[in-house]
């Protein structure tokens, strides 16, 4: 986790054991959340200021999650310790929510691709049987082509927070792909349309 501290109001005395505390605290409190759900870098950006007329602590966070998620809390104490305490806090229960409703979102997801995959391979078994084999032979030389293709793209569209890390998975990328590729097959194409209709392209 890359963490950003900021300070307004705030004397340098203070510094490291704000630090400290909340460094203590999102170890204990927020990292197994992100590790189990993320393999990428979190970023947490936290400022820390003061209340001029209460003198108390005020701290906000903003954390980038997958999904292209920003999370934003803000808590206030009069200690710095309750108060990373609570900020941590703050932060968990906004992270799990994010990541319980991605969770949604992926089961609902995998429910329709399973569909339909089963739509298109009734409508692959309603193909002469000469066409299937046909498609298969003239895919397979290419089938290293289209894996490279659908890791490059996956990882490009992890990177960048659009699908989560576990979903979908290369193997369920290539199969729809090759799916498709032979419920649209009619005849033996040259390599490069084969390869266009095989990558979705």
């Amino acid at each position: 986790m890359q963490i950003q501290y900021s300070y307004r109001a705030i004397d340098k005395e203070f510094h490291e054991p704000w630090q400290r505390a909340l460094g203590n605290v999102i170890e204990h409190a927020l990292k197994p959340l992100l590790d189990k759900h993320t393999k990428d870098s979190v970023r947490l950006q936290i400022v820390l200021d003061r209340d001029k007329i209460k003198r108390q602590f005020l701290a906000s966070g903003y954390m980038h999650l997958p999904g292209k998620k920003i999370v934003s809390v803000t808590a206030s104490h009069d200690e710095l310790t309750p108060l990373a305490q609570m900020l941590a806090q703050s932060l968990f229960r906004q992270a799990k929510k994010h990541f319980d409703r991605l969770h949604a979102q992926d089961q609902i997801k995998r429910k329709a691709r399973r569909e339909r995959l089963r739509e298109l391979k009734v409508r692959i078994a309603a193909k002469p049987a000469s066409a299937a084999h046909e498609a298969e032979a003239t895919r397979m030389p290419l089938l290293s082509k289209l894996e490279a293709v659908a890791r490059r793209e996956l990882a490009y569209l992890r990177a960048v927070g659009d699908v989560p890390r576990d979903y979908p998975t290369l193997r369920d990328v290539v199969d729809e792909a090759i799916v498709q590729a032979e419920v649209e097959w009619q005849s033996v194409p040259e390599e490069k349309g084969l390869y266009a209709l095989s990558s979705g392209n």
